[in-house]
């Protein structure tokens, strides 16, 4: 059964109004048994402060995944070399080759709530086919239609529940992972609770 104790985990959070929940991904994950390490964009400090995900990660927030002030400390290569996967939340075009070469070789990268229609991203294709990277995608209501979406739900007129095909708690993580990342006929919605 997979776990999260002793797996490293890079959370990267940008400007959305989602951006406030990261303060409790962390602790959760912290909680499964993982370390994490934030970075924020200049966006994501106008939903939630550096010093939240600093005290609830118990290490310094990075204020960009590839910063050119840290670059002479090679604080990102420092990053790449230690995370087991990347997960972003409400991700955006430019965060996203970043958060790629992040990745250790064979890693991860989960982009959440990454649902504007219009939204294009562009990334070396070697990240994906040399460096065998997976990138995987988790939806999520976008912030124009949260409220329409949560009365529909509220209300019992859309039946989500029966979407739900797989559930798994936190400390399964990577299990969920697996089955959202190569679903089968059987999968639909993959949940993961606390």
């Amino acid at each position: 059964m997979a776990s999260l104790v002793n797996k490293r985990i890079l959370l990267g959070v940008t400007g959305g109004i989602a951006a406030y929940k990261s303060a409790d991904l962390v602790r959760r994950l912290r909680e499964s048994g993982a370390a994490v390490r934030v970075v924020m964009t200049d966006a994501a400090c106008e939903f939630i402060t550096e010093l939240t995900l600093q005290a609830v990660s118990g290490h310094p927030v990075y204020r960009k995944l590839l910063d050119s002030e840290a670059e002479a400390a090679m604080s990102h290569i420092q990053l790449a070399r230690w995370a087991d996967a990347v997960l972003v939340a409400v991700p955006n075009p430019e965060l996203v080759p970043d958060a790629l070469t992040l990745a250790r070789p064979g890693g991860r990268v989960l982009l959440f709530a990454h649902n504007d229609p219009r939204m294009q991203l562009a990334f070396p294709a070697a990240a994906v086919g040399v460096e065998e990277k997976e990138i995987l995608g988790s939806y999520s209501a976008s912030i124009d239609l949260q409220e329409e979406s949560a009365r529909l739900v509220f209300e019992r007129r859309l039946p989500v529940g029966g979407w739900v095909t797989h559930r798994f708690p936190l400390e399964q993580m990577e299990q969920a992972l697996a089955v959202a990342a190569r679903p089968a006929g059987d999968s639909f919605k993959v949940v993961v609770t606390p």
